[in-house]
């Protein structure tokens, strides 16, 4: 099954919206909340599985690149109905190192956040 991560597609569109919002995008910034987003996540769908130091460092690494090629598709005025596509396809391409770095418990949190998500979405 391929999980998508609409809660970080919502967060790039916001920035899209605005110019502003592009003039200012900052890939670390950004990789600080997606970080929030998935740490509060975790948390309401498994308390006892709170992520380590250690697995913050990696992450935050990981969403890092993925924002900057988010970012590069900005810069290259990707139409947003493409945008959204390429997005997506840069989130399914990190997916599994992320889950790599989550334990089951994690894993299975990280699921349910993104099945939350998705009915939102919807």
């Amino acid at each position: 099954m391929k999980l998508k991560l609409p809660l970080f597609i919502l967060a790039f569109l916001f920035v899209i919206g605005s110019t502003a919002g592009q003039e200012i995008f900052n890939v670390r910034n950004q990789a600080s909340n997606n970080l929030k987003i998935l740490e509060e996540g975790i948390k309401k769908h498994a308390p006892d599985a709170v992520l380590t130091s250690s697995q913050l460092i990696k992450l935050e690494k990981i969403f890092i690149k993925s924002n900057q090629e988010k970012r590069d598709l900005i810069k290259a005025g990707t139409h947003k109905s493409d945008f959204v596509e390429q997005t997506f396809e840069i989130d399914e391409k990190y997916l599994p190192t992320i889950e790599s770095i989550l334990n089951e418990k994690q894993k299975l949190a990280l699921r349910k956040l993104k099945a939350e998500q998705q009915i939102r979405v919807n």
